[in-house]
């Protein structure tokens, strides 16, 4: 979407994407209710270990991300409200910039977080697999971290937009040409 500007800017993958996150957090809510009782017998009955807080943090640190998502899709109007119910968690609110910036940037923090999650545990399960070789560990690790990178970058390029159209605080990314791929 390389030249797009706001004014400019198509909604309907938009919206899409705003019904997508809607259904995605449904689903992992629903998951999680109805194995939240096998959770519970083979997991709190135990004494409490890195294992256990390994498979919490695995199971529970996606969850966050899909309420900030879907409050970045409140309207202008209403956002005073968002303001209001963050105050605790975030600094206050001075304007729809501001308000729309710390949504957008608590959501890159909270997609960022699950991939360290998902890198350590695939490092000790690959400890464990090889015979303590730790250098593939290592490895596994440092590779796994990439998207971290990645998103790192991406985020730093982002620029959030508070908008007054049907979705309502969104980023944009200003890329340098270099990073555009010629199509030919």
């Amino acid at each position: 979407m390389k030249g797009d500007t706001v004014e400019t800017l198509d909604y309907k993958p938009l919206l899409v994407q705003e019904a997508s996150v809607a259904a995605m957090f449904a689903l992992l809510s629903y998951e999680l209710l109805i194995t939240f009782d096998r959770e519970v017998e083979y997991f709190w009955s135990m004494p409490f270990s890195r294992t256990t807080v390994l498979f919490l943090l695995n199971r529970y640190i996606s969850l966050p991300k899909y309420p900030v998502t879907l409050t970045s899709y409140v309207p202008v109007s209403q956002m005073r409200y968002v303001c209001a119910l963050s105050y605790p968690i975030m600094m206050p609110c001075r304007d729809l910039r501001t308000s729309c910036m710390l949504l957008i940037r608590l959501g890159e923090v909270l997609e960022i977080i699950p991939y360290i999650v998902w890198a350590l545990f695939s490092a000790m399960r690959t400890h464990a697999l090889t015979a303590q070789e730790w250098r593939l560990s290592v490895l596994v690790f440092v590779l796994l971290c990439v998207p971290v990178g990645t998103n790192l970058y991406f985020f730093a390029l982002s620029i959030p937009v508070a908008l007054s159209g049907p979705v309502h605080c969104i980023f944009t990314a200003s890329f340098p040409d270099e990073v555009y791929i010629a199509r030919e």
